[in-house]
């Protein structure tokens, strides 16, 4: 009987021993998740950045020589809900004094940079806060002028929009943290 048991013994290390080698081959099932995890995060940064990237656009091209509301719906087109409403206001307020302060109707401009600042939560929102420098190319006063615009982008409906942009406070808040590194 111990010989059958001995010959079961070398038999079964080997098996055992392949059985390891092949589960430490096999890959975790967390790692393919995280890899899921980090490609969605990609994806929805690049999504941010674009809007970004497509929220300034919006906003600093304009046709002066049309109405406040043409202007407002486009805007409404890339921001949230609470956005349009709010944005809507100010533009109604100030879209008088804009035409007046430009001599020309039309205002253009293209992206010269984009920088992603921070991400967190408001208002049970995912929110990213973006820095994007747009040059002047068409009626500024100096075209060549770069203008930083400062958004917070919001989750909404699945999708990132502009939320809002950033006060004069909190935008002197971001340019003495970045003037300290």
């Amino acid at each position: 009987m111990r010989p059958c048991w001995h010959s079961l013994q070398r038999g079964l290390i080997p098996i055992t021993l392949l059985a390891l080698m092949l589960s430490a081959c096999q890959s975790n099932p967390s790692d393919g998740m995280q890899a899921t995890a980090t490609a969605y995060a990609q994806t929805s940064i690049q999504q941010a950045e674009q809007m970004a990237k497509d929220a300034t656009l919006t906003l600093c091209r304009m046709d002066l020589g049309q109405n406040s509301e043409i202007y407002t719906q486009q805007l409404c087109e890339v921001t949230t809900e609470v956005g349009c409403r709010v944005l809507s206001i100010e533009i109604s307020n100030q879209w008088e004094t804009m035409q007046a302060r430009f001599q020309s109707q039309q205002l253009d401009c293209e992206i010269e940079e984009v920088k992603f600042i921070e991400e967190g939560e408001q208002f049970n929102l995912p929110v990213q806060t973006w820095w994007v420098k747009a040059k002047g190319t068409q009626g500024w006063a100096d075209d060549a002028t770069i203008h930083d615009y400062f958004l917070q982008l919001a989750m909404e409906g699945g999708q990132w929009r502009l939320n809002r942009v950033l006060s004069d406070f909190e935008v002197r808040y971001y340019l003495a943290q970045f003037s300290a590194q």
